[in-house]
């Protein structure tokens, strides 16, 4: 899996295409792909997963990540497949 700031822009602009829940995620996202031709299915299917992870962690990732934008809670929903945790080193971690 490859994460790049284009495939982050994408999955921000969908996230924030769905985020108003007017009408049922599926079909907000249905709506923002057919907008946006040009992306490729394998691009997609990470969006959409992207997508739908930072939906199911909505409410926690509205209160770690402060502000909350659509980048952000994207970013953050990417965060354990990136490797990394959510937790701030204090001062002087990983020193010696």
């Amino acid at each position: 899996m490859r994460f790049s700031r284009p495939l982050l822009d994408a999955c921000a602009a969908a996230f924030a295409a769905v985020l108003p829940l007017r009408e049922p995620a599926d079909a907000a996202l249905s709506a923002f792909f057919r907008g946006h031709p040009k992306i490729g299915q394998r691009d997609r299917a990470l969006i959409a997963d992207s997508v739908y992870a930072a939906l199911r962690r909505r409410r926690l990732l509205e209160r770690l990540v402060v502000p909350a934008s659509p980048r952000r809670m994207v970013l953050a929903s990417w965060t354990p497949l990136l490797g990394a945790g959510l937790r701030i080193p204090t001062p002087g971690f990983g020193r010696r």
